[in-house]
């Protein structure tokens, strides 16, 4: 008979089956190994998300909205080339660039909303695209999971459009009457507001935006601009439940 000599216990070997289960609310102790496989996810996690967030502002945010600003831009161009409709385009770089092409597009179509909502609906499906998301999946994920998408949309806003608006915040509304979410995204001075003008703000934001999130994309939106007299600042209030109250100024 031939007897194999017993294998050493690995130091990182999992504990054995007749241990004790590692659910806290089965009453069993968590095992310092776990533990320390949860510190090292934890502290991972924190350096992964929080480094870039730290330096964000001061780093990251120029270059990344110089970026989206390019691709929103050339993207436009895209969508007006393939539709046949004129392509508005500036030797200005960046944001001011953007802005005289979109100046010049109103001016030629000031109260044409259809023409204004289909040109912006067609170029952020290509703005999508561009960056990696499928339109017709990111509206499917909408429509399957209509709160956490709303969450989601929310919280991304928070820097994926900050390109084109400026600043803006999270704020919780704590009056408990209100309903929905209880959460708005607040730009506090809106910069395509301020360069575009008022109606133009109507025309080639609110109205588009609201028709292309809630219609295309199966992702509410209400937009609410802050009354002239107080300020250039506005409201986004994403879901279905988004209620009055946080649409107040």
């Amino acid at each position: 008979t031939i007897i194999l000599p017993t294998p050493p216990s690995h130091p990182m070997s999992l504990p054995p089956h007749s241990a004790e289960p590692l659910l806290a609310d089965s009453g069993a102790t968590v095992t310092p190994y776990a533990l320390s496989i949860a510190m090292v996810m934890a502290t991972l996690g924190a350096l992964i998300i929080g480094i870039p967030y730290l330096f964000y502002d001061d780093i990251l945010k120029k270059h990344v909205d110089g970026y989206l600003t390019n691709v929103f831009r050339a993207s436009a161009y895209e969508a007006d080339a393939k539709a046949g409709r004129k392509v508005y385009k500036s030797d200005t770089p960046g944001f001011t660039g953007m802005m005289n092409e979109m100046k010049a597009v109103y001016k030629d179509h000031k109260g044409d909303q259809s023409y204004l909502t289909l040109a912006f609906t067609e170029s952020m499906d290509l703005f999508f695209v561009a960056l990696g998301i499928n339109p017709d999946d990111y509206a499917a994920f909408c429509y399957k999971f209509p709160k956490f998408s709303a969450w989601c949309n929310k919280i991304s806003a928070n820097i994926s459009f900050s390109w084109v608006v400026g600043g803006a915040k999270i704020i919780r509304n704590n009056d408990n009457d209100a309903k929905g979410s209880n959460n708005a995204l607040v730009i506090e001075k809106c910069h395509f507001r301020e360069s575009i003008g008022e109606e133009g703000c109507i025309e080639m934001c609110k109205t588009p935006v609201e028709e292309y999130f809630t219609h295309r994309m199966n992702a509410p939106i209400k937009v609410s601009p802050q009354p002239r007299e107080q300020g250039l600042g506005c409201k986004f209030c994403y879901g279905n439940e988004c209620s009055l109250k946080e649409l107040e100024w």
